[in-house]
């Protein structure tokens, strides 16, 4: 068990124990990011293991923040790109290739308005459509001149 003495200005706001040293060493973390207006802050680390660790900067914790999962590795995105394909029986949706015609072809899910430009449409069946890599590289290619042109 690991418990760890929540500090703010060298009052004590809290104690919590925790089953694992990560989760320790996050909850420390997680305490400097949400009090970095206070003047002074610290947390002290005790356990059997380790004995007693004071903290008195974030740079001293042993913890990264976790990046955020990229959109296209996202749960949602997954769901709502399999349901365009199943929607466009997974065909093109401007020139009609499929893989049923040919095996090479290469079939993407492109956002018809730019998620760069429209990112609350980003998840929207609706703003969606199969593609095969040429045709999709050529309306990309295409909204990128008018995108440097403007």
């Amino acid at each position: 068990m690991f418990n760890v003495s929540f500090f703010i200005n060298n009052q004590r706001l809290k104690s919590k124990s925790y089953k694992t040293q990560k989760g320790a060493y996050k909850a420390i973390y997680r305490h400097f990011v949400d009090n970095s207006a206070a003047s002074f802050i610290h947390a002290i680390l005790t356990s059997p293991e380790l004995g007693s660790e004071n903290y008195t900067h974030i740079e001293q914790v042993p913890f990264d923040e976790p990046s955020p999962i990229s959109f296209s590795l996202s749960k949602e995105w997954i769901k709502v790109r399999a349901q365009a394909l199943a929607r466009d029986k997974s065909c093109c949706q401007i020139c009609g290739a499929s893989k049923t015609v040919d095996n090479n072809v290469v079939l993407e899910v492109d956002h018809i308005k730019e998620r760069a430009t429209h990112p609350e449409l980003a998840l929207q069946l609706s703003n969606l459509q199969t593609l095969c890599s040429v045709c999709h590289r050529a309306k990309t290619n295409n909204f990128i001149g008018k995108k440097d042109n403007q």
